[in-house]
């Protein structure tokens, strides 16, 4: 694997060789001996939203690997903000560093520049995928609860970044799906795109698109009938 743009990049062999090397490194950190396995190399963290975790976790996470990890504004830093084309910005980009954690809008956008870059490139979150975050989230349910197998992963929201890519890693990662969303149409074509590279998770298409209950979108409700439909969900879901 080159990059990590979205979940269904990772076979669940490599899904699960990440998590496992993410806890020794996180064991290692923690008895101070940390391996140096960035020195010597440079990380393009460009973020054209604005962060706070995803940010931080990169620019800690190089340091003590060793690693220069440097944060560029790309709306205000950097000449993309003054309509330079993505092109060139991934070619500059990938003279100078080792790799590139780019937070951006369209996910066509992130695909366009790893192709150019001509290094590793990882998605810090589009408005499709969101892959770091939902590894960190299964590392976290393997950490408590010993192993992924056969869990139950509930999702309650809208069709969302974290939603599709909730649905692809819990799959891949060899979850038990269970799919509430307030904006069915935005997941279940990404569902059927993966039922069809996992067929042995999912016995057919006309099963998913089955289970998914049709709630109204959020935008079309009050904040106490959001809370209702949420509750309705869980208690559904607790129920099974």
């Amino acid at each position: 694997m080159k990059h990590l743009l979205k979940m269904s990049d990772l076979s669940p062999a490599e899904l699960h060789h990440i998590l496992d090397v993410a806890e020794e490194l996180k064991a290692e950190q923690k008895a101070g001996t940390t391996p140096a396995l960035l020195k010597g190399r440079s990380v393009a963290l460009m973020f054209s939203k604005n962060s706070t975790r995803t940010r931080t976790s990169f620019e800690v996470d190089v340091y003590q690997l060793g690693g220069l990890g440097n944060y560029m504004n790309a709306a205000t830093e950097l000449q993309s903000g003054r309509g330079e084309p993505l092109k060139d910005t991934a070619r500059v980009l990938g003279r100078y560093y080792d790799c590139v954690v780019w937070r951006t809008y369209r996910q066509s956008d992130l695909e366009e520049f790893a192709e150019l870059a001509g290094v590793p490139v990882i998605n810090g979150l589009t408005d499709y995928a969101h892959p770091c975050q939902v590894l960190a989230d299964l590392m976290t349910i393997r950490e408590r609860r010993g192993t992924l197998a056969g869990l139950k992963l509930c999702f309650v929201g809208d069709g969302s970044n974290m939603a599709n890519s909730l649905i692809v890693g819990g799959l891949t990662g060899s979850l038990e799906r269970r799919v509430e969303a307030t904006v069915k149409q935005h997941v279940v074509p990404l569902v059927r795109n993966i039922c069809q590279r996992l067929p042995e998770v999912l016995e057919s298409q006309q099963q998913l698109a089955t289970s998914l209950p049709q709630f109204k979108p959020y935008a079309t409700l009050e904040r106490n009938d959001i809370e209702d439909c949420e509750r309705d969900v869980l208690n559904d879901f607790a129920s099974r």
